[in-house]
């Protein structure tokens, strides 16, 4: 299916963290792959347009590939495993994967280096004053799936509201 390569989904459903903890066993991949295919057919039975359905497809599968961004102390693994200067007196994160990182970045038509930077810091107001807080890998991954679902959030919502637009 090209839709399996363009969005880069061509894995079984365990390759993706949030399928793992969804079903916590692997679904049939031909039933799914069947059931995509009337998923597909009742959207455009709903008026959705085939390029607008690619686009929700390529948003899940950002949001599929987005849960398997990994990150690593970098402090521990900054230069080859030494301390850097810069980072010793901060519990700061790295993305691990840059690869799924880029594929990431790629589907929600973003820079690389500002979804790395999103996932990794947070702005703080001190004051009247923003501050780059860095992320540990707990509050990253946090700050990942905080990100996943929102995206998934903002989809379903538009979804919703579209077809409730065209149904009256």
């Amino acid at each position: 299916m090209d839709e399996k390569v363009a969005f880069h989904i061509h894995h079984t459903a365990d390759h993706f963290a949030y399928l793992k903890h969804a079903f916590g066993t692997v679904p049939d991949s031909a039933r799914d792959e069947f059931a995509f295919g009337d998923l597909k057919a009742a959207l455009k039975t709903c008026g959705f347009k085939t390029k607008t359905v690619a686009h929700m497809c390529q948003l899940l599968a950002a949001i599929l590939h987005l849960g398997n961004v990994q990150f690593v102390d970098a402090n521990k693994h900054h230069f080859g495993g030494g301390t850097s200067s810069s980072f010793s007196s901060q519990e700061s994160c790295r993305v691990k994967n840059k690869d799924t990182l880029s594929l990431v970045a790629a589907a929600l038509g973003v820079a690389t280096a500002k979804l790395e930077n999103t996932l990794t810091h947070k702005l703080k107001l001190i004051g009247k004053e923003f501050c780059t807080a860095f992320l540990t890998v707990e509050t990253a991954t946090e700050q990942r799936d905080s990100l996943a679902r929102a995206l998934y959030t903002v989809l379903v919502l538009w979804i919703v509201d579209t077809l409730n637009q065209k149904l009256s």
